[in-house]
């Protein structure tokens, strides 16, 4: 059972950035993602600047650290920190390069260089569902849900305070 989420979302440049994109332009995907990992929605949110914390339903402490202007490439990091262990998400598989007295490893530069694989992936499966007749992935529910979430937490960093997270019940339409 997890106890804390700790997330890392790093371009390296963003021209024309203003703070208030970091939550509804950049951690947006760390929203979405952390509600369907956890199979839970947000009952607070709270933007500490640097970095930004909501808490889960059950009590996990998530934080997302959000810097878009960090200068030496794409970074984006997962750690789930469990009752007996941790988890990361990986990193992708760049080869050691052996040069003038170092050991290096590149750092993909922007997100297409990471996650192309990721997205041409997930939209076969997209496209293998509707062949199938059945609908696969997120749907709009999961985008209410995380833009109500990017609300409360845009609110949170303006305020500087807790804010409470606040859904409406699923319609029918949605089921």
């Amino acid at each position: 059972m997890p106890l804390a989420l700790h997330c890392v979302h790093r371009n390296f440049d963003a021209p024309g950035w203003k703070t208030p994109m970091s939550v509804e332009n950049s951690m947006i995907h760390e929203i979405d993602v952390l509600r369907w990992l956890l199979g839970e929605n947000y009952a607070t949110v709270e933007v500490k600047f640097p970095k930004t914390t909501r808490n889960a339903e059950d009590g996990v402490r998530i934080d997302v650290e959000s810097f878009v202007n960090c200068r030496y490439g794409y970074d984006v990091r997962c750690e789930v920190v469990c009752e007996e262990g941790c988890l990361n998400l990986p990193e992708p598989a760049n080869a050691m390069i052996r040069t003038n007295d170092s050991r290096v490893y590149p750092i993909c530069h922007d997100r297409s260089e990471r996650l192309s694989i990721a997205y041409n992936t997930e939209f076969q499966s997209w496209i293998n569902a509707i062949k199938e007749g059945r609908v696969d992935g997120s749907n709009a529910w999961d985008s209410y849900l995380g833009q109500v979430t990017a609300s409360a937490a845009s609110k949170a960093r303006d305020t500087q305070t807790v804010v409470e997270i606040k859904y409406d019940d699923m319609s029918d339409f949605y089921k």
